[in-house]
Formats: C-alpha cells, structure tokens, sequence
C-alpha cells in the first residue's frame, strides 16, 4: 500500500481541512493563525498534537494579542486540525517540507 504525501513550500498557504492528520517527514514548523482557537476554547481542543511538539505564539504588532501559532514537529510527530484552517510551513524552514497524509484515526 503507497502512502499518499503532500508538498508544501516554507511561506505558501495551503488548506488543513478538519480531521486531517499529517505526519511530518522532517523537522518543521508549522503556523497557524490565532484565529483558529475561539476565546472559549483550549488549543489542544482544537489542535491535536504530540506532549513533545513545541508551541509558542507570533505576537499582534501591538503587543496586545498573537497573530499566529507557531508548532514545532518533530521528524514522524504528526498532528491533527479538529477544526479546517489555511496554515502554512514557516518561511524560514527550509522547503520544500514533506509530510505524510493520515487518516483522522492515525491510521495510514
């Protein structure tokens, strides 16, 4: 069974649609914007990702919120979008970024 995979380059938008989880083939960072977590809501309701994975915040240029999400994964860490959302691999990663395509159950 071929695996599907998914090319994304560091700076371009690309659509994460609900329920999608992929699996990075190196390390990366990927970015999110603020948006996608509600004022009620937790991140990990919203973002389902490894207790290893690193997340910091890009802060508004006010100082008074964040722009976007920052996730580090690791090499095979894979996370999951509980909600559909445009992300995008940080520019400054070096591209293109691979990741591997899973179901929403992990299952390949």
């Amino acid at each position: 069974m071929s695996l599907s995979e998914m090319c994304c380059e560091p700076g371009v938008p690309f659509k994460w649609p609900k329920g999608l989880r992929l699996q990075a083939c190196g390390r990366v960072t990927v970015l999110l914007p603020a948006e996608l977590i509600a004022p009620d809501q937790t991140i990990y309701s919203v973002i389902e990702a490894p207790d290893d994975a690193r997340v910091s915040f890009d802060p508004s240029t006010d100082g008074q919120g964040v722009t976007a999400i920052r996730i580090v994964l690791e090499a095979d860490s894979s996370m999951l979008l509980h909600r559909s959302s445009m992300a995008m691999v940080a520019p400054e990663d070096p591209g293109p970024v691979r990741f591997v395509v899973l179901s929403a159950s992990g299952e390949r």
